[in-house]
């Protein structure tokens, strides 16, 4: 598989797959990816593809189509075994003659029956469009403010009017509390002020969740675009 929400989904449909043949010929079989020999046997293969965005081809050859119809118990009378097994497993699909040319992955699925019979599946997913990228992608080069901010406090109009050198202004935080990295006035970490090279800088200890990050990050990115 060509990335994590690949192998999640192909995952998912596996495990349905094997709940829909165990309907079928009344024992559970064992399903097992395993190295695709021969990744130029299209043409000997039966073809189905679903009509998702982002099609699942499913191929099976003629003889191991034939063992599947025979294994089946309780699925629907004169029902094409191998159309009827995907139907139930992946949703509404077609026949089809040949995989997607720009499939980015193909794989193989040993299925293996009590039995002892087995029939090989091989699995090729459609190439998705490069320019299907998030507008969050298009934001992610644009240079962000960043504040840190070591404490806050309140205080009367009166007070502020009254500052003057030397005056000392106590905050709401310890001075062993961490400080506070801010973004968009969201803040996006947590850690401990350091000196480097004659500079404030901070070594993070705590991050904020991913989606606070994104959410802080998106809207000052839209700030600046405005």
């Amino acid at each position: 598989m060509t990335n994590y929400k690949n192998n999640v989904a192909i995952d998912a449909w596996v495990t349905r797959l094997g709940r829909v043949l165990a309907e079928d010929a009344g024992s559970q079989p064992v399903i097992r990816r395993e190295p695709l020999e021969d990744p130029d046997a299209a043409a000997e293969m039966l073809w189905w593809t679903s009509f998702d965005a982002t099609p699942v081809t499913v191929g099976i050859g003629a003889a191991d189509a034939a063992t599947l119809q025979k294994l089946r118990r309780n699925s629907e009378a004169g029902a094409p075994g191998f159309a009827d097994m995907l139907t139930r497993s992946l949703g509404r699909g077609e026949s089809v003659d040949q995989p997607p040319a720009a499939a980015n992955c193909r794989e193989m699925y040993r299925v293996e029956f009590a039995g002892g019979e087995s029939v090989s599946l091989v699995v090729a997913l459609a190439e998705t469009p490069q320019q299907d990228t998030s507008n969050l992608d298009m934001l992610m080069d644009i240079e962000l403010p960043i504040m840190l901010r070591f404490g806050s406090t309140k205080m009367a109009l009166r007070d502020i009017a009254g500052l003057s050198s030397g005056s000392i202004i106590e905050f709401d935080r310890g001075v062993d509390e961490p400080v506070e990295v801010m973004l968009n006035d969201h803040v996006v970490a947590r850690g401990e002020a350091v000196m480097v090279k004659g500079a404030y800088g901070v070594r993070i200890s705590e991050i904020a969740s991913r989606r606070e990050r994104l959410i802080s990050s998106s809207a000052a990115a839209g700030e600046q675009l405005a």
